[in-house]
């Protein structure tokens, strides 16, 4: 099953989790009771949940029983695809609200399930990974596009990853997974795809470091910071 939620979002506050709004003033689904709903129909098949609300990111908890990280992984998987980290706001609460010619997360997603060239694989079908790599590199919105995936590959890793500065560029897009490469493709200058170690782009002034930039409840991101959802070496650099 795939939802696709384009509403409001609220962030964690005050010891209440991060939340979608409903339609009354008090009617809100929060992280956990959205977990713990899908959590009854252990049956119900595999979920996607692409979400272009205000701190969806903080969604991605779903992807855990009860959306405990200590609990586990929810079997049959669930997981998230979310227009900004959870400490964002989204293109729709925006000044980009006020531009027409904006496409932020959602429209993105829904361009790229009718677009031959998001087919990044070749294969004939459009999977929602790569509608989300298609978002990543075209929505030009202050989204920062991330995945459930991501995310827990980044707090499972963490410190342990190697040095960005160690890593070759050359070798890592030949390693990648076609969405990750066509989004690296994307965001790096031609000249720098070839690179050695050590001849990384640098971090821009104001950005977080490798450390605080690892998990979406990051509170350090610049504001105001205009980026394209294919910036990806800003978050993991």
């Amino acid at each position: 099953m795939v939802v696709f939620g384009a509403g409001h979002g609220a962030p964690a506050a005050e010891g209440a989790s991060a939340a979608l709004e409903l339609w009354g003033p008090q009617d809100r689904l929060d992280v956990p009771e959205l977990a713990r709903a899908l959590d009854k129909k252990p049956g119900g098949g595999r979920v996607a949940l692409v979400l272009g609300h205000c701190h969806s990111g903080a969604f991605a908890d779903v992807m855990f029983v009860g959306a405990d990280p200590e609990v586990g992984l929810a079997e049959p998987t669930r997981c998230v695809l979310a227009a900004v980290p959870a400490d964002r706001e989204a293109a729709g609460c925006t000044p980009d609200m006020d531009d027409t010619g904006a496409q932020a997360y959602v429209a993105s997603i829904a361009e790229a399930l009718t677009r031959k060239e998001a087919d990044l694989d070749r294969d004939g079908r459009i999977s929602l990974a790569e509608a989300h790599a298609f978002a990543k590199i075209h929505d030009g919105t202050v989204d920062v596009p991330v995945s459930s995936s991501e995310l827990w590959l980044s707090a499972r890793v963490g410190a342990q990853a190697p040095d960005i500065t160690t890593v070759s560029l050359a070798d890592l897009l030949e390693q990648a997974r076609p969405t990750e490469r066509a989004v690296m493709q994307a965001v790096l200058p031609k000249r720098m795809r070839g690179s050695s170690p050590g001849r990384w782009p640098r971090r821009p002034t104001g950005w977080p470091s490798r450390s605080r930039c690892s998990t979406s409840r990051s509170s350090s991101w610049p504001s105001g910071a205009r980026t394209s959802g294919a910036a990806w070496w800003t978050r993991c650099s």
